[in-house]
């Protein structure tokens, strides 16, 4: 992501149209006021994270007006003291990623929507696309998962119990993961099971 320059095409369509856009435009790039305070007053540490994600600082602002989801991971990333600003330009309410939920540098959220995230831990450079579910095995159970690095969670990816999933891992679309999975690693079906290992195709359960 932080690659990527996001620009909105203002001027398409009809005068009327893209006057309408402008107003937009502007209206929201208002309502993001509160989240550059926020950045500007923000931790060095925390300042950092959240370039990770984003390269630069007008991909941040473009980020923000146009992409509810991302909002989400800004406002993670602010921590519990960004209730008081979220109001003023809320994030994407089905996507929910705890505060005790800490994610490492380099998220993205691809086109997310109804995520809830409720990891031990998530490393760097984590991928996420919609309808992507961890947690506990069971109401009741405390166990949350792992996430390493290099990790990417593909639509409907379900992940659940006191597990740890890899490094360098691909989880395909609608896989049900309950059990541990190595480094290396690419899985899909459900019940999971490794398809691939260090570059090298094989039929393995977890």
């Amino acid at each position: 992501m932080s690659d990527n320059i996001y620009i909105f095409n203002m001027w398409g369509g009809s005068r009327a149209q893209s006057v309408f856009n402008v107003i937009v435009y502007c209206w929201r790039l208002w309502r993001t006021s509160l989240c550059q305070l926020s950045y500007m007053l923000c931790s060095k540490k925390k300042k950092q994270l959240i370039m990770s994600d984003v390269g630069t600082y007008a991909n941040l602002i473009s980020m923000l007006v146009f992409f509810k989801y991302y909002r989400t991971l800004f406002y993670h990333r602010l921590g519990k003291k960004s209730i008081l600003i979220s109001w003023l330009l809320s994030g994407d309410k089905t996507v929910i990623v705890p505060f005790s939920t800490p994610i490492g540098r380099s998220a993205n959220f691809i086109h997310n929507y109804g995520s809830h995230l409720n990891a031990k831990s998530i490393g760097d450079n984590f991928r996420c696309y919609q309808y992507v579910v961890m947690g506990n095995k069971r109401f009741r159970d405390k166990g949350r998962p792992v996430i390493g690095n290099n990790v990417t969670c593909a639509t409907g990816v379900v992940i659940v119990g006191d597990i740890t999933i890899g490094n360098n891992v691909q989880i395909a679309a609608n896989a049900f993961v309950n059990r541990s999975i190595p480094d290396n690693c690419v899985v899909m079906g459900n019940p999971a099971r490794i398809v691939k290992r260090d570059g090298i195709s094989i039929e393995c359960k977890i």
